[in-house]
């Protein structure tokens, strides 16, 4: 039986390095049906041109975005474009990844065509410790966490698991899932929309598992060290955003107290930048979603 078509996903924005190198990693993919798409989100270096001349020698095709819309937006071109070329799942992957050969193939041996998949992510830097072995999402709090974060890659075995938060940094979807909740949400921009989609997913009866005998290696923050205020700015405003989308009246009350709490916390031991975070509460308050024009 032919393997299904996978396209896989990769959004790229000022990273070609990290770019090319993960997709010099997909090359020894032992799982061979695969569509490989890189979306420049309109890189303000040489990015696009540097991608344009890798085309053919390792084996992807790029999308120029004409705009930036976020990280939501450029995956939902990939998707777009991957369901239009007969592929069957598509594989959402950070373009700060670099995988190993068996990593899709560990997956999609669980495949049941309306669960979405994911696998164990390794510190690139420190190849035996997780960053990402599973994740849960409390929706009394809003919080997420990321299972067996800091523990050897031994400590989590070999049987695959049921959860509720599929980190975005690897995320195997089914055509039918798809179908059926829709593409990402392009209002969260930037942080919350891989919690977003896997309440979205779960919330719609559909499954999430994680399977730990497929493994990748994450440059954890590559892609996002220097926008560090602009990013408290997104996590306090999309926070409240998919409580507010996605928790039962029940669950927004408790869910939006300890948030608040939280931050206010946060502020207090100077974690976090009063102006970044009022800034993101109040356009939150005002449904100012997508790409903010603020700047910090």
């Amino acid at each position: 039986m032919e393997d299904k078509k996978v396209g896989i996903v990769l959004v790229n924005y000022n990273g070609c390095e990290d770019t090319i190198d993960c997709l010099k990693s997909l090359l020894t993919s032992t799982y061979k049906n695969i569509l490989t798409i890189v979306v420049d989100n309109l890189s303000t270096d040489n990015s696009s041109e540097i991608l344009k001349g890798k085309e053919e020698e390792l084996r992807f095709t790029l999308i120029c975005s004409s705009e930036n819309n976020g990280f939501s937006a450029g995956n939902n071109i990939g998707i777009r474009y991957a369901f239009d070329h007969g592929c069957s799942h598509v594989l959402l992957l950070n373009n700060d990844t670099v995988v190993t050969p068996d990593f899709l193939a560990e997956m999609m041996q669980f495949d049941d065509g309306k669960t979405a998949l994911t696998g164990t992510i390794l510190y690139y830097w420190k190849k035996q410790e997780i960053w990402y072995g599973g994740g849960t999402v409390n929706k009394f709090t809003g919080k997420t966490v990321h299972l067996h974060k800091g523990e050897s890659a031994e400590s989590v075995g070999k049987n695959p698991d049921s959860i509720s938060f599929i980190s975005g940094c690897e995320i195997l979807i089914p055509r039918q899932v798809v179908n059926t909740i829709g593409l990402m949400d392009e209002d969260y921009f930037l942080y919350g929309e891989d919690v977003d989609y896997s309440l979205r997913i779960s919330n719609h009866g559909f499954g999430l598992k994680y399977v730990p005998t497929s493994i990748i290696y994450h440059k954890v923050n590559a892609s996002t060290s220097k926008i560090a205020k602009a990013s408290q700015y997104y996590s306090a405003r999309n926070r409240r955003l998919l409580i507010y989308r996605n928790m039962k009246w029940y669950q927004k009350i408790t869910a939006l107290i300890y948030t608040h709490l939280q931050t206010a916390h946060r502020v207090f031991q100077k974690r976090l930048t009063v102006k970044c975070v009022r800034a993101g509460i109040v356009d939150y308050y005002q449904k100012k979603f997508g790409r903010t024009e603020r700047i910090f």
